[in-house]
């Protein structure tokens, strides 16, 4: 009796476990896009002031 009690114990940890992991890998995927999102966006913006300072320069250092 205890074998099996355990053993169903056992089972309903191991299926909620995998509820849990899919619930957490379909959180995971937004998270991970917006914050690539917002990643991509300060690449950017440090990307435009590097040229916009590299330009005024070179402007500049020709007269």
């Amino acid at each position: 009796m205890h074998a099996e009690l355990q053993k169903s114990i056992d089972e309903n940890l191991k299926a909620l476990k995998s509820i849990r992991h899919d619930i957490l890998m379909r959180d995971l995927s937004p998270v991970s896009h917006r914050a690539g999102m917002n990643a991509a966006q300060t690449g950017a913006l440090i990307g435009g002031e590097v040229s916009l300072i590299t330009s005024v320069y070179e402007c500049i250092a020709k007269k």
